[in-house]
């Protein structure tokens, strides 16, 4: 049967369990995408652990007054600033 506009069509659906070899695939590939999504996680993390040590350091370096008064406070920092004088800096 060829397909022209106005055509509809049945899909088969197989609600049989999937068993054997396709089975397994499928749950190792679920197992896999699982600990991938972990590990991406855990990359995240460390990439804000170690985003936020930079711009304490970073924060040092060019207000080190600061650092001794104590820590400031994020209403007050201007990040704008900050982040364009550490690109104006290299």
């Amino acid at each position: 049967m060829t397909k022209t506009q106005g055509d509809c069509f049945m899909v088969a659906i197989d609600t049989s369990e999937i068993t054997g070899w396709p089975k397994r695939s499928l749950i190792e590939a679920l197992n896999e995408i699982q600990m991938k999504n972990l590990e991406i996680k855990q990359l995240k993390n460390n990439i804000t652990i170690l985003s936020s040590e930079l711009a304490k350091q970073l924060l040092a370096e060019t207000h080190p007054k600061q650092e001794e008064e104590g820590p400031v406070a994020a209403h007050v920092f201007n990040w704008t600033d900050f982040i364009f004088r550490c690109f104006r800096s290299n």
